[in-house]
């Protein structure tokens, strides 16, 4: 069984896309690129065709534990390439697909043969050709495995499709009289789902006999949807039988989309069955999509594209199921073409038109401090579990919560919220408890805690355009809308925040940030930071600085720290010589001038913006402060904390001592 990172939309709260490494794929410039990528979740094979005549067969060797080494990860040559020595692929191969509970990959060329190869899961070396298709004046513009692997659907322009039993056998054939672009099994009654090339989709039951039409959910005041569109891509989770989280069944609410269309331009149709009347539907402008692929736990779409005015600018967003954008990575030197997960959810593969790409999947995971204990959240079925882990004990603990929404840490106190929706609104239900997980306040608010932050004294949740402020050692709350300033030329959206003691900092997306009273809700200051986009902030211990990350695009995007400080009313920036690539970073709890800052694979300390002490480590910043005549900083390996959340992370943990 393949392990699987425990994570989804509410227990991380950001997504970046970190290109690592690359491979080239053997295309001369100029003549040809890829054409598909896909990942064996069993395997961790990765198989790639293009315009090469050959299919090549990859395997990158990662250790995860061992990132503080430059070079962690290893790639191999190519494993094998099936090309014109086999005198079978002829011509570009446009597709494949692996069946990985019968180690075969499925691929389709440009002179419409269709050939099927087992691949031995132990040694890609091992392998021969099980099947073939003879080519034929129609293209292959559909191949898809069903959930059991044990058929096959082979889809032709002309409109025939044809079913095959896993070992080849033909089960059924049927003209559709139409040309087919693509096509989709569904994992619930064996449904076979058609793009046609005129956009419509049209589902089948598994003898071929028409079932229904889906709607296509578009909005029609907009010209630029009324004609067919060509559809790039159909994608219908379903969980894999080789992958578990800690030996557990992947759970999917009812009402998770679970069922993506794709089209060429800027839409994005996200259903729960093929049923669905009411689908997510997301919209991409200026985008020309190329891709898109379920993660793994059926949480999350990672979609790439190019820039309709620059095929060199390309993007990768990653959506939630339920269509909010959590990442949105640029990519400005490449022609991104497709791509695909790995089994962990923890790395993607990307192909360009001639090399191939793999990144990782950082994330944000919300986890913070009580006291001794270490506090973190991972999904368990239809409900999550915030887990306690006492860093001097080594003992672990859990609370079971419905309807979770998110943590928030307030010294030695923490907030959970959660949520319950009915028809009309949706009520979040913030509830204060002790160090001993005893509840000692709750409050109500309509106010999504998107961002979320408290003290000693205060909560603060805000969303897009508002923010909701409760007192909870008075037991009041009360919610605000954000005002536009009369400068700002578009509405202020909300993208960052942090608290002092008397009030908080709002970042406003391409805007500036917003100082604001704690006791009454009221703006006091703006500080002006136009076409600045913001990713975090933080504050020190006596929030007399700040620090800001802000997103800047060059080749990719990074993100770059500043900083600055609070004079006469004002924000003035503190001049800082290094900067790098920034991942994580810590204010020292009671040292004003102190923070650690962490780069990819480097932690580096400051005092007054001077280098206190560098080294080299993958694990995320817990805590920076004092023991005695030490400075010490506390990591975590949360990726590893996340694929063996059933076992002590004490092993995950590490501490970095040197002199203040």
């Amino acid at each position: 069984m393949t392990s699987m990172a425990k994570y989804d939309e509410r227990t991380v709260s950001k997504i970046y896309v970190e290109v690592q490494k690359k491979i080239s794929y053997g295309l001369e410039v100029n003549k040809g690129q890829i054409h598909f990528i896909a990942w064996n979740h069993i395997s961790d094979h990765i198989a790639v065709g293009g315009d090469s005549n050959a299919m090549k067969i990859l395997r990158f060797n990662f250790k995860p534990m061992d990132t503080s080494q430059k070079n962690y990860l290893q790639i191999n040559q190519p494993l094998i390439t099936l090309d014109d020595k086999d005198r079978v692929i002829r011509g570009s191969i446009m597709y494949g697909t692996w069946n990985e509970e019968y180690e075969r990959v499925a691929t389709s060329d440009s002179c419409g043969r269709v050939t099927i190869w087992k691949i031995s899961k132990h040694d890609a070396k091992c392998y021969r050709k099980l099947m073939l298709c003879p080519a034929t004046s129609a293209l292959a513009t559909g191949v898809a495995w069903n959930s059991e692997g044990n058929k096959i659907v082979i889809a032709y322009s002309n409109g025939v499709v044809n079913v095959y039993t896993w070992e080849g056998n033909l089960v059924w054939t049927k003209n559709m009289g139409t040309s087919i672009a693509i096509c989709e099994w569904s994992p619930v009654d064996e449904m076979l789902i058609f793009g046609m090339a005129d956009g419509r989709i049209r589902v089948y039951d598994e003898h071929g006999e028409f079932e229904t039409d889906i709607q296509r959910y578009i909005d029609e005041e907009c010209e630029y949807f009324r004609v067919p569109d060509e559809i790039v891509c159909m994608k219908y989770w379903r969980p894999h039988q080789s992958i578990t989280v800690n030996s557990e069944e992947i759970h999917c609410p009812e009402d998770r989309p679970r069922f993506a269309i794709v089209y060429r331009r800027l839409v994005i149709q996200l259903m729960r069955s093929i049923y669905d009347q009411d689908p997510v539907i997301i919209r991409l402008p200026g985008l020309k999509i190329t891709g898109a692929e379920w993660s793994p736990n059926g949480v999350f779409l990672a979609v790439c594209g190019v820039n309709t005015d620059n095929f060199q600018h390309s993007i990768i967003h990653i959506f939630t199921a339920y269509g909010e954008l959590f990442c949105t990575s640029h990519q400005l030197s490449m022609h991104i073409c497709d791509l695909t997960w790995q089994a962990s959810s923890l790395r993607l593969a990307i192909a360009t038109e001639r090399k191939v790409f793999i990144a990782d999947i950082r994330l944000n995971y919300k986890y913070g401090t009580i006291r001794d204990s270490f506090v973190y959240c991972v999904p368990n079925g239809d409900k999550h579990k915030i887990k306690f882990y006492n860093l001097k004990s080594g003992e672990l603990k859990d609370k079971t919560v419905r309807n979770f929404e998110s943590t928030v840490f307030a010294k030695d106190n923490f907030v959970v919220i959660t949520s319950k929706s009915d028809l009309e609104e949706t009520l979040y239900s913030c509830e204060m408890y002790n160090s001993n997980c005893s509840k000692f306040s709750c409050y109500h608010t309509t106010t999504r805690p998107k961002f979320a932050c408290a003290n000693g004294h205060f909560m603060v949740a805000a969303c897009k355009d508002r923010y909701f402020i409760w007192d909870f050692v008075r037991d009041h709350g009360k919610e605000y809308r954000l005002q536009q300033h009369a400068e700002d030329e578009v509405s202020p959206e909300v993208c960052s925040m942090c608290i002092a003691d008397t009030f908080f900092l709002l970042a406003l997306q391409e805007t500036g940030i917003c100082r604001v009273n704690l006791s009454d809700g009221v703006i006091t200051h703006r500080y002006p930071m136009e076409d600045t986009v913001f990713d975090s902030m933080k504050l020190n211990c006596d929030f007399t600085r700040l620090a800001v990350v802000k997103v800047v695009r060059s080749k990719e995007t990074d993100y770059f720290m500043h900083f600055y400080k609070f004079y006469n009313g004002q924000l003035q920036e503190i001049h800082f010589q290094r900067n790098g690539d920034v991942w994580d970073y810590q204010w020292h709890q009671t040292e004003h001038n102190r923070i650690a800052i962490k780069t990819r694979t480097n932690l580096s300390c400051f005092e007054d913006m001077k280098l206190l002490m560098g080294t080299t480590t993958n694990r995320d910043i817990v805590s920076y402060n004092d023991s005695g005549d030490c400075s010490v900083i506390t990591t975590v390996h949360m990726n590893e904390v996340m694929l063996n959340t059933e076992v002590s992370p004490k092993e995950m943990f590490k501490t970095i001592e040197f002199d203040r």
